[in-house]
């Protein structure tokens, strides 16, 4: 249902629905695709999301979209055949890693849930993220600093609640 609500406001005559809604489409999209038993549909719906994620990066890329690029092709590579799961895990590697440097950029500091998604999807492609025992280290730093913050201006999410246990495990596939 409210994937028709923002499919609806997409063509909405006044216009004004935000570029934030169409993000929340094609995320609402991609997750709803992989609950999904017909295989043909749910990559319908997929690749619909990544279209319009990609006509939102001509807007501006932003560490939002990107990630959604990223989480879109993680779960083409979940639903995918085996032959064709490298391809997708290729392109989330790709996008993860754009967020995560566009993150870095922003704010001179990581961002967890990109940067530990990049080099997840780095060491499932084969690639060694034992170089990369820095940046984990840093992702474990910042969550913990986030969830001890507390911070009542923004309701900690559950990718903050987990990220420290995330950057763990991938600290260990990384030894």
């Amino acid at each position: 249902q409210a994937i028709e609500c923002y499919s609806t406001a997409k063509s909405e005559e006044k216009g004004r629905a935000s570029l934030r809604s169409f993000e929340q489409l094609a995320s609402m999209r991609v997750k709803y695709a992989q609950s999904l038993n017909n295989r043909a549909r749910a990559d319908s719906l997929i690749d619909e999301a990544i279209t319009d994620l990609n006509r939102l990066l001509e807007f501006g890329p932003t560490h939002e979209r990107l990630s959604l690029l990223g989480a879109s092709y993680k779960r083409k590579a979940i639903i995918a055949d085996p032959t064709e799961k490298r391809k997708w895990l290729r392109e989330g590697k790709k996008y993860y890693g754009q967020a995560h440097a566009k993150y870095r950029e922003q704010k001179d500091q990581v961002n967890p849930y990109s940067a530990l998604n990049w080099l997840t999807f780095r060491f499932l492609l084969g690639e060694s993220i034992r170089a990369d025992l820095r940046l984990i280290e840093e992702c474990i730093a910042v969550a913990q600093k986030t969830v001890a913050r507390k911070d009542e201006a923004r309701e900690t999410s559950f990718w903050d609640l987990v990220a420290e246990a995330d950057a763990t495990l991938v600290q260990h596939l990384a030894l």
